[in-house]
């Protein structure tokens, strides 16, 4: 792992317009940027970048932009909508760990699913390690059977996930804003008021 040396003297944070002694507005600062000169001729192609963000970061637009200049996109989210459907090996595992109440006509119920696995955080973790593989074998499918220079993996789980580490992904771009404006954006975006943002994950 490479050392960069960071200064803590005369930092000035032009987002959250805060000047303080400290690395923090420096290390911000970086975010972005590269520290050194990447050498695509190190990878094979295509060359995949992990785009990931949290809520209202941005990240929907820039997955539009790389896909608007010759970036094929794979969206995680639209990919396992797929995976929930009747037939899937993963719903059927679905249905397996969870019971026959999670399944609607052959598919997954995330409705009754999501009632289950957000009021309990140990079936939650039964639940990713389930979703999880399925969507980075599907994940890796369609990058090989891609003719695109560039593949661009559309996913908020990209880290939790561990894709960064396991070389499903060759570089990993996150969308990060401050957290005002991210509710400023849920509230013209869902038409609610703040203190409904409020109960968001950050």
């Amino acid at each position: 792992m490479d050392l960069i040396t960071i200064s803590t003297i005369g930092g000035k944070d032009e987002i959250l317009k805060e000047t303080k002694l400290s690395s923090s507005t420096r290390r911000h600062a970086l975010l972005g940027t590269f520290l050194k000169p990447l050498k695509l001729e190190r990878f094979p192609r295509p060359f995949v970048i992990g785009l990931t963000g949290g809520i209202a970061s941005g990240k929907t637009s820039a997955a539009k932009f790389l896909a608007q200049n010759n970036c094929e996109v794979i969206d995680c989210d639209k990919l396992a909508h797929e995976l929930y459907r009747k037939g899937t090996a993963m719903a059927s595992k679905i249905a397996e760990t969870f019971g026959a109440n999670v399944m609607l006509d052959g598919v997954v119920d995330r409705k009754a699913l999501g009632r289950i696995v957000f009021a309990d955080k140990e079936k939650l973790k039964m639940l990713n390690k389930i979703v999880w593989p399925s969507l980075r074998a599907e994940v890796r499918e369609r990058i090989a059977q891609s003719e695109a220079e560039y593949v661009v993996v559309d996913a908020e789980i990209l880290l939790e996930a561990g894709w960064d580490k396991d070389d499903t992904v060759h570089q990993v771009w996150s969308c990060i804003v401050p957290q005002c404006v991210a509710k400023e954006r849920i509230v013209e975006r869902d038409h609610i008021s703040l203190e409904e943002v409020s109960f968001c994950n950050f």
